[in-house]
């Protein structure tokens, strides 16, 4: 009997010291990293950007934004930064790149030409550590551990019926046990796996993170009375604070006061105005707008951005109606209409969109707070991961303000049965009131493509709330900047998904609405 507990107790010691080595080598969640040349020749991409091939088999930012691990060297030196928007690489070079893929874009460090100037440049691939084989030393452990205890318990001896009675607890305890463990495994693999972003929002949440880019008093959303959520200017993205306190709108340059101003534009919309995914406010259009103006008709001229993420038309008019018709701005740019076929998704449509919205209470965050005796379970930490953090990087701030998103299949009935004549009401009422303080006003289509197959059905309802705009601007008599419809208005190298502009969309963007403005003399001359 001795003999085998002791074998037993070597063969567990080994699986044991086998597991604490493999964790402390290759931990679950960690990457392995290959080095790999960049071939020679190097295709142009236009500009500084520069085109290389790499393994196909690592992730990259086209599986998730901000994914990638890849690092590009030169004489093994780091490149960078990251992540770089395409334009942005050609434009200004300075060793930005962008991995996509097997396609690597890259730029030099001083915008020499990478054929020629006698440089090497290197890739560090990254790929995560797959969780298998620690999952298989768990089982391995538990299976042995177990067995041994059992075998213990029904040894002969004085106390062998308590320590039978005992047995479906031990059992019980150790499959609790394993089962933590192996949650554990998978929750720092997923966490190894996810993009900065999600990793910061998770140890936020979990491990006490003061990181007040994404928990606490500095979301990039706070509760509003009247709006359910408005930008938080505690809020840095990045190092600057890019969200105006008074007005909860998304500006860098202070307002200045309006008799300083000849001539303000104030530009309405959702995510598509404010800028989404843009980390810079002066890359969006309307910031670039503002500097095309200004170049044209002076510095006294201010093109305001109160676009807010995922806002509705009836959002869009309470902001207006209780901060921003204080700006007194001279024109109003309505950029609508995508986010308000959401609304006609969800079951019967209402007219305050009651059937879709549903009241945010953060307490101060932008995730629940998490139980704290609970933190160290890795079950818990795996749940709470899959249940709150994935979401909220995936839907963002809809994902806390909508009712669960209907299927897919069911989109084009609910468009049927749910038609635009609420939205043509509201867009009546927000036209009639701006005209009413003697205000101008101007109506724009959204401009909105396809990228994957749910965005067929979605963009029936784009399509005809683009309609809904011309007919009100033909109705009450204001402009309609038609032109941002027109074949070859946009290309596909203009927007990074379906709707928002990159710096380049943004460019072209501005371009189409201040010939727009020319075109209907809504300029000051």
């Amino acid at each position: 009997m001795l003999v085998r507990i002791a074998v037993a107790a070597v063969v567990l010691a080994l699986i044991g010291l086998i597991h604490a080595t493999a964790f402390v080598w290759w931990p679950a969640g960690s990457w392995t990293v290959q080095t790999v040349v960049l071939a020679r020749p190097f295709p142009s991409d236009g500009g500084l950007a520069w085109q290389a091939q790499v393994p196909a088999a690592v992730p990259s930012d086209a599986d998730e934004p901000g994914v990638s691990r890849l690092r590009v060297l030169e004489n093994q030196v780091a490149l960078g930064p990251a992540h770089t928007l395409h334009a942005t690489i050609r434009e200004r070079g300075g060793g930005a790149f962008s991995h996509g893929r097997d396609a690597l874009r890259f730029s030099t460090s001083d915008g020499s030409d990478p054929n020629t100037n006698g440089r090497t440049y290197m890739a560090e691939l990254a790929r995560p550590v797959p969780p298998w084989p620690h999952l298989l030393l768990l089982l391995l452990d538990f299976t042995f551990a177990l067995g041994l205890a059992l075998w213990v318990l029904t040894r002969p001896g004085r106390w062998r019926r308590l320590r039978l009675a005992a047995r479906p607890l031990v059992v019980f305890a150790a499959i609790a046990i394993v089962v933590d463990l192996l949650a554990g495994v998978l929750f720092r693999h997923r966490l190894g796996d996810a993009s900065e972003a999600l990793v910061a929002l998770a140890r936020a949440a979990l491990d006490g993170d003061s990181d007040r880019s994404f928990h606490g008093e500095s979301v990039q959303y706070a509760e509003h009375h009247y709006l359910n959520y408005v930008l938080n200017p505690d809020f840095a993205s990045g190092v600057a604070r890019q969200f105006e306190r008074t007005y909860r709108i998304r500006r860098t340059e202070p307002l200045r006061p309006r008799p300083q101003v000849r001539f303000r534009v104030l530009a309405l919309g959702g995510s598509t105005t404010y800028g989404e995914q843009l980390a810079n406010e002066q890359d969006t259009w309307v910031a670039t707008l503002e500097r095309q103006l200004r170049a044209e008709l002076g510095p006294d001229v201010d093109v305001v951005n109160g676009g807010v993420g995922g806002y509705t038309l009836l959002e869009n008019t309470i902001h207006y109606v209780t901060l921003l018709s204080a700006l007194e701005p001279d024109l109003v740019l309505l950029y609508v209409g995508i986010n308000d076929v959401h609304p006609r998704l969800f079951g019967d449509l209402a007219r305050d969109y009651s059937n879709y919205r549903v009241p945010w209470r953060s307490a101060g965050s932008v995730l629940p707070v998490a139980v704290s005796w609970l933190r160290w379970s890795g079950g818990y930490r795996l749940w709470y991961l899959h249940r709150y953090v994935e979401p909220l990087r995936r839907n963002g701030i809809g994902g806390l303000t909508a009712r669960p998103y209907p299927d897919a299949a069911a989109w084009a009935a609910a468009l049927a049965r749910n038609g635009a004549g609420v939205y043509r009401d509201h867009l009546r009422t927000l036209v009639r009131l701006v005209r009413s303080q003697g205000r101008q006003v101007a109506v724009m289509p959204q401009h909105f493509v396809v990228s994957k197959p749910s965005d067929a059905t979605f963009r029936l309802g784009v399509d005809e709330h683009n309609r809904v705009n011309a007919d009100v601007a033909r109705e009450l008599g204001v402009p309609f900047a038609a032109s941002l419809l027109e074949a070859g208005a946009f290309t596909a190298d203009d927007t990074l998904d379906h709707c928002h502009f990159n710096e380049r969309g943004s460019r072209r963007m501005a371009e189409l609405v201040a010939a727009f403005l020319r075109a209907n003399t809504l300029l000051p001359r």
